[in-house]
């Protein structure tokens, strides 16, 4: 839903769509390798450990609140995937949001590592497949 209001949002801006296939070849222009798939399954990992479960639980009890909790750490995960663009970084800024409201709410993380690990290697394994039947 966020993915495609920010795609309508640039095309009233730009007129034009935002670039996806540009972040396709930013990403893999070189290809995927098996480095690539090693990296993506270890991330998940260490984002949401540290940027998600830590940042979060720390916030929250330096502030006593777990809106600003929730807010610093969607705020900081975002803020260092705007390499991949502004729409894309905005859209994945939504999906953190609901992650860290499922954290604040359950304190459960695993879910959380195993849906950013499927964001990460599905989209990857998608381009792989494609890129072979050209």
């Amino acid at each position: 839903m966020i993915s495609w209001a920010i795609y309508a949002f640039g095309l009233t801006i730009f007129s034009h769509p935002p670039g996806y296939s540009s972040v396709s070849q930013y990403l893999f222009g070189g290809g995927v390798f098996v480095t690539t798939i090693i990296y993506q399954c270890i991330n998940p990992f260490f984002e949401e450990l540290i940027v998600r479960a830590y940042v979060m639980t720390q916030v929250r009890q330096l502030t006593n609140s777990a809106v600003i909790a929730v807010i610093a750490s969607t705020l900081l995960q975002t803020s260092y995937h705007f390499y991949q663009g502004v729409p894309l970084a905005l859209a994945e800024g939504g999906a953190f949001f609901v992650f860290c409201l499922y954290y604040a709410k359950t304190k459960r993380i695993t879910p959380i590592i195993l849906a950013h690990l499927y964001s990460d290697v599905v989209p990857s394994m998608l381009y792989v497949v494609r890129h072979w039947q050209r």
